[in-house]
């Protein structure tokens, strides 16, 4: 998903991973306003960009696009980014992105016409078992596209 910075308050949601694209070069402009520095308060961590005065941005610059991956859950994450505008650039502006990464579906039901995003193509049980007084389970499944061995175990 593409974050063009054109409301400071606004609310996305995305199949997990989900992945943000941070475009600061939307940010409107007037004619002698520059990006001056860009601080991202992300859910894990904070990042701070500021601007090299070159014409080539490399990957430090405030000007460049950020790449970011919410971390795996469903809740919701708030993210803040400060845009300190030149050439007085003192108090910035604040936008806040409100961002829901969604669990995909195991599989897909074969039903349906449009499924929903899912992360196995087919799955299959290949053996179970059940012991004990507390009744712990193992499970074991195979899937394809993509191909996995999975092993789910209670005990």
């Amino acid at each position: 998903m593409n974050f063009t910075f054109s409301t400071t308050a606004s609310a996305v949601s995305g199949y997990s991973p989900f992945t943000i694209v941070f475009k600061p070069s939307s940010i409107p402009l007037l004619a002698q306003q520059f990006l001056s520095k860009m601080v991202y308060q992300f859910p894990d961590q904070t990042v701070t960009y500021t601007n090299n005065f070159t014409n080539t941005p490399d990957e430090t610059d405030c000007r460049t696009d950020v790449v970011y991956t919410l971390p795996q859950g469903t809740n919701t994450q708030i993210i803040s980014i400060s845009a300190f505008i030149g050439p007085a650039g003192f108090t910035p502006t604040v936008y806040t992105l409100s961002a829901t990464n969604e669990l995909q579906h195991f599989t897909t039901n074969p039903s349906i016409v449009s499924p929903n995003p899912y992360i196995f193509g087919e799955v299959h049980l290949i053996r179970s078992r059940a012991w004990g007084t507390d009744n712990t389970q193992m499970f074991l499944l195979e899937t394809n596209n993509p191909n996995y061995l999975l092993v789910n175990y209670n005990g």
